[in-house]
């Protein structure tokens, strides 16, 4: 199955090319001359809704009904959106690296094989792919212990 993700260029010559190997070896390079150096946390996607969840609780408060308590995405759907960044993250290797991965904040917690996008009163999402306030506070829980001393 190809990237979810596909990138292109155009190379000297104004042919459009295929780029995504090259910019992930150039990605592994640059990630990798860090880690040599420093301790270096990858931070990696964040869990892709692919909708908007705020438009279920407004379609729900429209028809004079009470915000639906839980909203979760597939687990399955999450991971093929982001696989090939995923992938690319995954094979970088250095003992100075540091992985933190939102999926394990979102995904089979409250509801297997889902991850959550709303909880209770809590919107963890902005939009179709990116945290809320709420969300990113998640995140920063999960990422601030990384960050401490070596």
């Amino acid at each position: 199955m190809p990237p979810y993700r596909e990138s292109g260029v155009f190379d000297a010559n104004g042919r459009w090319t295929e780029a995504a190997t090259a910019k992930a070896e150039a990605l592994r390079a640059y990630i990798s001359s860090f880690a040599a150096l420093k301790r270096t946390v990858l931070l990696y996607p964040t869990p892709e809704v692919g909708w908007t969840p705020q438009r279920l609780n407004l379609d729900a408060l429209a028809l004079g009904k009470l915000p639906p308590r839980f909203i979760s995405t597939s687990r399955i759907r999450e991971r093929q959106r982001n696989s090939a960044a995923e992938r690319l993250l995954d094979s970088i290797d250095s003992p100075n690296i540091r992985r933190v991965r939102p999926e394990d904040v979102f995904c089979n917690t409250l509801v297997k094989y889902r991850c959550i996008v709303q909880a209770d009163d809590a919107l963890y999402y902005a939009d179709d792919n990116h945290v809320s306030m709420q969300g990113a506070r998640l995140i920063v829980q999960k990422l601030l212990p990384e960050l401490g001393p070596e």
